[in-house]
């Protein structure tokens, strides 16, 4: 037997940081011990079952520079948060068995709060990507179980696809994320806490 594990990388950040309760960020070595934790899991149900390929979902920082309506312009190249997702996809990239899929990243324009400006930003292709995997990876017969990390209740329509397919369907939390309508098109659910 074998699997897939599709990681949305935006909501595993952000629900790692929110169930760390600090400002740390989630790092490469995060991520292999939520893929070592998930195979564990998965071999405690179907003994010996193979890791075909973990697919992580995300997008390159932002790299423009954008005058806020308050203040100076702002280069996103040269900010800790463009650094740390250029080196969080460079080193999982590097990683066996990993394929970094990347969306796009769209500036669109700033939050302004009195004297505060917060750049507002949006993914664009990354659900659309983790969809047309399941869909791919699922009517192809290329993997017996697809495990899903996510809490974004938009993927149901390709678990449902993949289920009908005859794949079986995991669906992984982080923390204390509610799952209940992803849950309710999967097979198996998992929360995981680090």
């Amino acid at each position: 037997m074998k699997y897939a594990t599709l990681i949305d990388g935006g909501y595993f950040k952000a629900e790692w940081q929110k169930h760390k309760k600090a400002s740390k960020v989630p790092g490469a070595s995060d991520v292999a011990k939520l893929i070592a934790e998930i195979h564990r899991n998965l071999d405690s149900v179907h003994s010996g079952i193979r890791l075909l390929r973990t697919y992580f979902y995300d997008c390159d920082p932002y790299s423009g520079t954008q005058s806020p309506p308050n203040g100076s312009p702002v280069d996103f190249s040269k900010s800790n948060q463009y650094r740390y997702q250029k080196k969080l996809l460079q080193d999982l990239s590097k990683m066996e068995s990993i394929a970094v899929r990347r969306g796009e990243i769209k500036f669109r324009g700033w939050d302004v709060n009195g004297k505060t400006s917060t750049p507002r930003f949006v993914q664009k292709g990354v659900d659309m990507k983790i969809g047309l995997d399941v869909a791919w990876l699922a009517t192809k017969k290329i993997v017996d179980s697809i495990v899903l990390v996510t809490g974004d209740s938009d993927f149901i329509a390709p678990m449902k696809l993949a289920r009908t397919e005859g794949v079986e369907v995991w669906i992984v939390g982080i923390g204390s994320t509610s799952l209940h309508s992803l849950v309710e098109h999967s097979d198996r659910h998992v929360i995981y806490s680090f």
